[in-house]
C-alpha cells in the first residue's frame, strides 16, 4: 500500500484517492504541477493566492497562474 503525503502540510492523506465525488471529498488529492495537495492544504494554497490577488486592481488569469505557481513554490520549499 502506498501512501501519499501532501506536499504543503507534510502530513499523509489517508485513504488518498483522486476520485472527484461528494463522498470523497475529504479524502482526495489534487496534483498541481508536480505537486499532491490535501484539501487542508489546497484550501491553505487557495486563501494565499486569495490574498495576493485581493491586492490587485482587477483580475487576470495569467497572473493568477503566476501567483499560483509563486505560491505553490513558496508553501512547498
Amino acid at each position: 500500500m502506498n501512501v501519499t503525503y501532501c506536499d504543503i502540510t507534510k502530513k499523509p492523506i489517508q485513504n488518498a484517492s483522486n476520485v472527484y465525488s461528494w463522498e470523497m471529498r475529504e479524502f482526495r488529492y489534487d496534483m498541481i504541477l508536480d505537486k499532491d495537495i490535501s484539501p487542508d492544504g489546497m484550501r491553505k494554497l487557495e486563501d494565499s493566492v486569495r490574498k495576493e490577488m485581493e491586492k490587485k486592481r482587477s483580475f487576470n488569469f495569467l497572473e493568477h497562474k503566476k501567483i499560483l505557481k509563486e505560491q505553490l513554490d513558496k508553501a512547498t520549499r
